[in-house]
């Protein structure tokens, strides 16, 4: 597109213009393309057509241009590999991982050149991080294949090493998920969660996310409670049974009640479980949905604390503007663990209530820290 300066624009020499009035001259200028989400935040000029940007489009202008080189140059040498060897079916699996590289390379740059640039198109290209964080997934579930194999073979021989390796692996995949999201989170109280034993870990449900913000953080081996559509989904069922998820099949209520048996067993063992008692994403503007406190039976047989997890804008990364993944801070509570053997009979029985209630105070309290 061809620039316009600032100078371009309509009494632009009043330097004391403000903010909405060369908004309106910019739009009077170039009604088709302009916004007031496409000016400069410094001068108020159209965005990317100013002296402040002018650095910026240089750089990734050249960026852009030697990583297309480097491309093509893999391109070459990966093909003339490939025709030269003796054995071309192994060369041709390289071929096709350096083409691939070459490709984002060539891609990811181009996008970034364009977002600059091109700021009429600006909302389609922030699709950039769920592009990266849906194929770094389906590259680790192809990739961890021999991992699966290789786990499958320790559980034979030492169960706890595999939890503990399995739950590694799986956090370090939900780390890189996490930092390709652009995700930042502020964790608070952290270390009132007991390390020396299991925990019934109680949150508050509005995103997939949740899973990843919760587990990197979770001292020991975490499982989680998931729906039993899960299991339609090869590959990710099988690391999810790894770090001893369990599925619940809302609709049976004999095979609710098994899955809950089954994860009283796992506390029972030592390993931690993680429970959204909502039942599903809350995509309402309250604080919570409904409190399906059943689940909570699990503490009360297993003599395990309850810890209460206060989540909030956990849904601004993902489900509040779908399909785009946004650049987001999260901020997760731990609450002071609740110890069931130190409740009376008539505190057992409203303990959904009082888990319910704690959230929502912490999670009312912590958004003015988002």
């Amino acid at each position: 597109f061809p620039t316009r300066r600032s100078s371009d624009l309509k009494d632009d020499g009043d330097q004391h213009q403000t903010a909405n009035d060369r908004t309106d001259a910019v739009k009077a200028v170039r009604p088709d393309r302009i916004s007031s989400r496409a000016l400069c935040h410094k001068c108020y000029a159209p965005d990317k057509c100013c002296q402040h940007q002018q650095k910026r489009i240089s750089d990734l202008f050249l960026f852009h241009k030697y990583s297309s080189i480097l491309s093509f140059l893999i391109l070459s040498y990966t093909f003339a590999l490939h025709y030269s060897a003796i054995t071309p079916a192994l060369t041709m699996y390289f071929c096709h991982f350096y083409a691939g590289i070459s490709w984002f390379l060539t891609f990811a740059t181009d996008i970034m050149y364009n977002d600059v640039v091109i700021f009429k198109y600006k909302e389609r290209y922030i699709m950039i991080r769920f592009i990266l964080v849906a194929t770094f997934v389906i590259l680790f579930l192809i990739l961890s294949i021999p991992l699966l194999l290789i786990e499958w073979i320790i559980g034979k021989f030492n169960m706890d090493l595999k939890d503990r390796s399995s739950q590694k692996i799986v956090n370090w995949a939900f780390r890189v998920c996490l930092f390709l999201a652009g995700t930042s989170v502020t964790v608070i109280g952290q270390e009132k969660v007991p390390t020396d034993r299991a925990v019934l870990y109680v949150g508050n449900h509005r995103s997939y996310f949740d899973i990843l913000l919760t587990s990197v953080r979770a001292p020991r081996p975490t499982g989680y409670v998931a729906k039993i559509e899960m299991l339609r989904y090869p590959l990710l069922r099988n690391w999810m049974r790894n770090i001893r998820c369990t599925f619940l099949d809302r609709k049976d209520v004999k095979k609710g009640m098994k899955t809950i048996l089954d994860n009283i067993a796992l506390l029972k063992n030592g390993i931690s479980v993680c429970v959204f008692p909502e039942g599903t994403r809350n995509r309402t503007s309250a604080s919570l949905l409904e409190f399906h406190d059943g689940s909570l039976k699990m503490a009360e047989k297993s003599g395990c604390p309850i810890v209460p997890m206060a989540i909030n804008n956990s849904g601004a990364i993902f489900e509040d503007h779908l399909p785009k993944i946004v650049k987001s801070h999260v901020v997760i509570e731990y609450c002071d663990p609740i110890y069931m053997e130190d409740l009376s009979k008539e505190e057992k029985r409203f303990i959904g209530k009082q888990v319910a209630d704690i959230i929502v105070t912490h999670y009312e309290k912590n958004k003015e820290l988002v």
